[in-house]
């Protein structure tokens, strides 16, 4: 938005006053043409020219290596001529202006989002990558446990065998 010391600086260099509010294009040209009509009319003849652009010699006897003088020359008149229209150039400018800043402000909060979705995407990353060894390491525990248990079960089934026989030959014993 234009700073209220814009606001002042305009209405006293240029004696326009603009609503900003309620900006009305047609109000701001009658006040420039109104502004331009009030001053004296400047033809650009040669003398005009010495005196604004600081001794811009004529449009003849300009040597090709001070080329880049006369653009400069020219380009200061032009931005003298056009400074009336600054307002109504700011104000066709600002709509941009301010579509430019909420793409921007829509842009970096995508980003935003997006920077937001890639730390939880390595996050879930970090966190499957600890589930995985976890996993790993329970069934290697499983496994030696598993073996563990079919060694005992082993042992168990040549002490009953070893039982029954034992148990067979005390029958035998006592029986006979």
């Amino acid at each position: 938005m234009v700073k209220e010391e814009e606001k002042e600086l305009i209405k006293e260099k240029w004696g326009i006053s603009i609503d900003y509010d309620n900006i009305d294009v047609e109000d701001i040209m009658r006040q420039i043409k109104r502004k331009i009509a009030s001053q004296p009319k400047r033809y650009l003849d040669v003398e005009t020219l010495d005196r604004e652009s600081r001794n811009f010699p004529a449009l003849g006897t300009i040597p090709l290596q001070n080329a880049s003088g006369l653009k400069a020359g020219i380009k200061r008149i032009l931005l003298k001529i056009m400074m009336p229209l600054s307002p109504v150039i700011k104000s066709l400018v600002l709509p941009v202006h301010q579509e430019v800043m909420e793409t921007n402000f829509n842009l970096n909060r995508r980003l935003d989002v997006l920077n937001n979705d890639l730390t939880r995407t390595m996050e879930y990353s970090k966190l499957f990558h600890n589930l995985s060894h976890n996993i790993v390491v329970e069934l290697s525990k499983l496994k030696i446990e598993e073996e563990d248990l079919k060694l005992k079960a082993r042992i168990l089934e040549k002490d009953f065998e070893l039982l029954k026989l034992r148990e067979k030959a005390l029958e035998e014993k006592v029986y006979k």
